[in-house]
């Protein structure tokens, strides 16, 4: 073999090896939790605006009160038709009621459906934000398989996930009925630890995997919590989107870093596990909103743009 054939074969591995590193890269499709309570012009603005870079639309469609039944609210039809882009209902569940109301609860989600339906929303499916304690999830479980004979061939179900549920006997059966889940990686423990910790945040996707098949997205923040706390440090209030006006002793300002979290995605495009299908954002961008990233931002991390720093003064 002469020298230039050798150099030549080389050239060819190199490319060779270069081309199966971009091929083992695999974008993710992006979701959005649309969280907000109350349809405003920029909640229908941050809808046209950043439509280009989601698959589909995580609304809010109801969430339960003190007893359990369930409290809907009013949604902008106009707004989510026109993004043209595939809606699947939230309902978010009270996970400190002592028990569900499992009759009451399916029978406000029959009619919710068919509101939604009569609405003319695209929908395709059906989300449970039911953040319960794992001593729950046998009954959980029982409840979402009647869930599943409620809803129409073609309305998929998912639900939300602790990683906490992920040690229990009763994973599987929760998880039976649906067609995806969603793992909670954000606010999950302990507001002093932190809103969102990029490594712990990839432990639990792993052991998400190493758990169950289920195709399942990761949800990742974009928000930040003002947290009040007593005298003696216990927690008073956690507000976000809805200001609570808690007083309290002292209170702090967590937010997701936008590096953090992009760094994460990046890590995930390159290396994730198999059923690892989607990131789903919590909560949309919108602008005005004061604890949450700008859509700027947000597009950016989405897109993997560079990120720079701008600090602004804002006077009360």
């Amino acid at each position: 073999m002469t020298s230039a054939t050798a150099r030549l074969l080389l050239v060819i591995f190199v490319f060779t090896m270069l081309s199966g590193a971009r091929e083992a890269r695999r974008a993710l499709p992006h979701d959005a939790y649309i969280w907000q309570r109350k349809w405003t012009a920029a909640v229908a603005d941050a809808l046209r605006k950043s439509s280009d870079l989601v698959r589909a639309w995580r609304v809010l469609a109801a969430d339960s009160d003190e007893n359990g039944n369930l409290r809907e609210v009013a949604v902008n039809w106009e707004a989510l038709k026109s993004s043209k882009r595939p809606v699947i209902a939230v309902v978010r569940i009270n996970g400190q009621l002592a028990r569900l109301n499992n009759m009451q609860v399916l029978d406000d989600l029959g009619d919710l459906l068919s509101r939604w339906r009569r609405a003319g929303a695209p929908i395709t499916g059906l989300e449970l934000d039911y953040d319960c304690g794992v001593a729950k999830l046998g009954a959980y479980a029982k409840f979402l398989a009647r869930v599943r004979t409620l809803l129409d061939k073609g309305i998929a179900l998912s639900v939300t996930a602790l990683p906490a549920w992920l040690s229990s006997p009763a994973l599987d059966d929760v998880f039976a009925p649906t067609s995806e889940v969603v793992l909670q990686v954000h606010m999950v423990q302990n507001p002093r630890e932190g809103l969102f910790n990029p490594e712990q945040a990839r432990r639990w996707i792993q052991a998400m995997a190493r758990c169950t098949d289920k195709p399942f997205r990761v949800a990742l923040p974009t928000y930040g919590l003002r947290v009040s706390r007593r005298e003696d440090g216990s927690v008073l209030a956690i507000e976000s989107e809805r200001p609570l006006l808690a007083g309290g002793y002292s209170a702090s300002e967590l937010i997701a870093s936008p590096e953090e979290v992009s760094r994460l995605i990046r890590e995930l495009e390159w290396d994730a596990p198999a059923s690892l299908v989607g990131i789903v954002w919590f909560r949309l961008p919108v602008s005005g909103d004061v604890r949450a990233w700008s859509p700027d931002t947000w597009r950016a991390v989405v897109s993997g743009k560079p990120l720079q720093t701008h600090i602004e003064l804002l006077y009360e």
